[in-house]
């Protein structure tokens, strides 16, 4: 099974939740206070020709309806699905459009994996491939001891080292062990994009030569 760093190809248009509720979450072994999963009122910014199948929010992941009848008619698995509603649209021409009812995509499940923060010796445009990268140049993150999760302040670009042997079967899943709004998803989640065409999908994956390592 091969395994897929998810997100949206263009930033805009973009979504942004409204009337979220926060409480107590699970995320990995770890209760955090963040927005609950559920259903609120999305305002959409930037201007754009069409609705795209995944929008770009840093809220929450969000799928159009016609993504999530697809995705349950698959017998896809790992991800609670919750409608939003549409409360302002910037766009001129996407208020022309109809409503594509957006679903907030929830995974259920994460993996574990350690970050490793990428020597900065090396430059943006000296490695066109993950896979590239000297991991002997790369330092392993630490535990953030007053979170439990992995710190991730020092900022700047990293590797991911993923442990699958945990991972549960889920077609879309987050890391585990540090508070990231990363998404992670199967080879199937993949062709089943492909296959239908969903628009504004990106997936990026790589292995090194031994097969044992996972960069996003």
């Amino acid at each position: 099974m091969k395994f897929y760093h998810i997100e949206p190809h263009n930033p805009g248009p973009g979504g942004k939740l409204r009337g979220e509720s926060f409480g107590s979450i699970q995320v990995g072994e770890h209760v955090v206070q963040d927005v609950l999963p559920g259903a609120y009122e999305i305002d959409v910014y930037y201007y754009a020709k069409r609705w795209p199948d995944i929008m770009h929010s840093l809220d929450c992941m969000l799928l159009t309806e016609r993504v999530v009848k697809a995705f349950q008619e698959a017998g896809l698995s790992g991800v609670d699905f919750y409608p939003q509603k549409l409360r302002k649209v910037d766009s001129k021409a996407l208020q022309k459009l109809p409503d594509p009812h957006y679903h907030w995509a929830q995974a259920l499940t994460g993996v574990p994996a350690r970050p490793y923060q990428r020597d900065r010796t090396q430059k943006l445009g000296e490695v066109f491939h993950p896979a590239e990268i000297d991991v002997s140049r790369a330092t392993p993150e630490s535990i953030d001891a007053t979170t439990g999760f992995y710190d991730l302040s020092k900022g700047g670009m990293r590797l991911w080292k993923f442990d699958f042997s945990q991972w549960q079967g889920a077609d879309l899943f987050y890391i585990s062990t540090v508070r990231s709004g990363h998404r992670y998803c199967t080879q199937r989640f993949k062709d089943f994009v492909e296959t239908h065409k969903f628009t504004n999908f990106r997936f990026t994956s790589a292995l090194n030569p031994e097969g044992d390592w996972f960069f996003a």
